[in-house]
């Protein structure tokens, strides 16, 4: 159930242009068979009027922390806005009855559109009070304010937010304590990044301390956090108004996001892809299992803690290449031919004669397929780096934990391990801004021919 709230979210766009095309259709069939072809244009644009307007108006943003009356008000307001764009057109419109069945439509999408999303905010809401869906939050300001917040949000299990730390002091001497513990925290924002699972970063200051915050806040979103700003007291001065806390104005300061739609369909498409080929490649991995059970003694699974989203660590599963006990083994070796914190040896005696042709084919990499499904890894993505590795990723390319790992990669199709590190990086945070599921598909077929290659696989 972790992150299960993220996806209905991210699919609404993609559910209410269906739920407005079926609507469209029902409404003006009939002049669609008449051949109107100015009411078919005109249906044609209404209902992507109508979706950017439900935008305009917040209708896709975070309810998390809104009732079912602002979430409610917000649908209507955006077919309300519609309607008056759409209804004198309508009116001058040369065929009989196109103003009553545009007001039709509308009404019957917003009363569609508003029951559907109250389903789905009391669903998410239930879930939250479960425990599931949970954002993890750093509050900067003083310990009285991460305590008031904890106490608002326990207030509030359905928001899902739960602090995990506290920052408090200056910028430039600011200390991080866990939450609610109290234990001492790496002082450095970036030492606290590597230790600990961080979605949201709340920063609570006067309005005369946010220049001063301002660039804390820029380093915060460098790592693609959500910050939201809220002033002590006084009104807004800057940014968008998104929730009052304790006669406090919040001001969100997001940084660039991926559309949830988009990540939504990414994650159907990993979990179709990844279906498809373990149904594919079940014989293959049935033999590939004996083979290493059989060649050296030790288990057929080697299993390793990584780094994903936004620091979370989870548990990798690949078949075992290298001796049993092999993370034990002092590596007398140190050629890494990466030229960076990332340890890859074509020549690591750990491996086996069976592991070696394993790699050259990736073909260790096959028991990822549970890892996509499960969701702590996607197909396509920056690859997930043991967590010791990942600790020693400084600055910007950090940014490169902000979406899911993958188990391939732009690195993967452009030479692994014969890319230096800074190359490496550099194709990461490319991906994460430019990503799209057309790369991802892209990428998905260059992986094949890189295979079979092996460029780069040790």
């Amino acid at each position: 159930m972790r992150g299960f709230g993220r996806w209905p979210v991210r699919l609404l766009p993609a559910v209410d242009a269906v739920v407005q095309a079926c609507l469209l259709v029902a409404f003006f069939a009939g002049y669609f068979r008449s051949g109107a072809l100015a009411v078919a244009a005109g249906c044609i644009l209404a209902a992507p009027l109508c979706l950017r307007l439900l935008r305009a108006f917040g209708a896709y943003d975070s309810h998390r922390m809104e009732n079912s009356a602002s979430v409610a008000r917000k649908i209507l307001s955006a077919h309300v806005a519609c309607l008056a764009i759409l209804f004198v057109p309508a009116l001058l419109a040369p065929q009989p009855g196109v103003a009553v069945r545009t007001a039709g439509f509308l009404l019957s999408s917003a009363t569609v559109l508003t029951v559907e999303r109250l389903a789905l905010h009391g669903l998410l809401r239930g879930i939250r009070r479960h425990g599931y869906d949970r954002r993890k939050v750093c509050v900067i300001g003083s310990q009285a304010a991460a305590e008031g917040f904890a106490r608002r949000f326990a207030a509030e299990p359905e928001w899902g937010l739960e602090i995990v730390c506290v920052g408090t002091g200056t910028p430039a001497a600011r200390r991080f304590r866990g939450f609610p513990s109290g234990e001492t925290l790496p002082g450095q924002f970036e030492e606290l990044h590597k230790r600990r699972a961080i979605d949201e970063v709340l920063i609570v200051a006067p309005a005369e301390a946010l220049p001063a915050e301002s660039q804390a806040a820029r380093l915060y979103e460098q790592y693609g956090l959500l910050v939201r700003v809220v002033l002590e007291g006084g009104p807004a001065t800057q940014g968008r108004v998104v929730q009052d806390f304790f006669g406090a104005t919040a001001v969100t300061s997001a940084a660039p996001r991926h559309s949830e739609s988009a990540m939504a369909i990414k994650r159907l498409f990993d979990l179709a892809v990844a279906s498809v080929l373990l149904v594919l490649f079940t014989p293959l991995m049935a033999a590939i299992a004996l083979l290493v059970k059989l060649s050296s003694p030790g288990p057929v699974f080697f299993t390793q803690v990584r780094s994903g989203m936004n620091g979370r660590r989870f548990r990798m599963i690949k078949f075992r290449t290298m001796v049993d006990g092999a993370e034990s083994l002092i590596r007398h070796s140190h050629n890494s031919i990466t030229q960076g914190p990332v340890f890859k040896d074509p020549n690591d005696y750990r491996i086996t004669p069976l592991g070696r042709y394993l790699r050259r084919l990736s073909l260790d990499e096959l028991p990822q397929l549970f890892n996509v499904l499960k969701g702590d890894m996607s197909m396509v993505g920056p690859r997930p780096l043991p967590v010791h590795e990942a600790d020693r990723i400084t600055g910007e390319n950090r940014r490169r934990f902000s979406v899911p790992p993958g188990i391939t990669c732009v690195w993967q199709v452009n030479g692994r391990s014969n890319v230096s590190y800074e190359t490496w990086m550099t194709y990461d945070l490319q991906y994460v801004d430019k990503w799209s599921i057309w790369a991802d598909t892209r990428l998905l077929f260059q992986t094949v021919p890189a295979v079979l290659l092996r460029r780069g696989a040790y």
